[in-house]
């Protein structure tokens, strides 16, 4: 996670993917110099998973775990999750899921 102090709101970025018994992994692609703050995420699957936020890949900022199908919204104040100066960051549900779709949106700081 960085630290957003006297950063500037820039452009909006977003990305949405499905899965089929696998699970799902949706990501916002780095940016040269920049750091990608995320504000909202969500999703749906057929049956229990866990769902990661990670930046850079496999370093998870924001878990939860679902004990059954599910559906979720999280909104997340501005700065409390980011990526790093030219990292990329994404949400991941589980391959636990037969049917799954996460979507990630947010916006470029710099």
């Amino acid at each position: 996670m960085t630290a957003l102090a006297n950063w500037r709101q820039g452009a909006p970025v977003a990305a949405t993917g499905v899965g089929t018994n696998s699970g799902v992994t949706v990501s916002i692609a780095s940016v040269a110099n920049t750091a990608i703050v995320v504000t909202q995420i969500s999703g749906s699957g057929d049956a229990a998973a866990i769902v990661t936020l990670e930046t850079p890949a496999s370093t998870v900022i924001w878990r939860k775990r679902f004990a059954a199908a599910f559906t979720f919204s999280e909104s997340f104040p501005p700065g409390a999750y980011s990526s790093a100066n030219g990292a990329s960051i994404q949400v991941k549900i589980s391959a636990s899921t037969s049917n799954c779709e996460a979507n990630i949106s947010g916006y470029l700081a710099s």
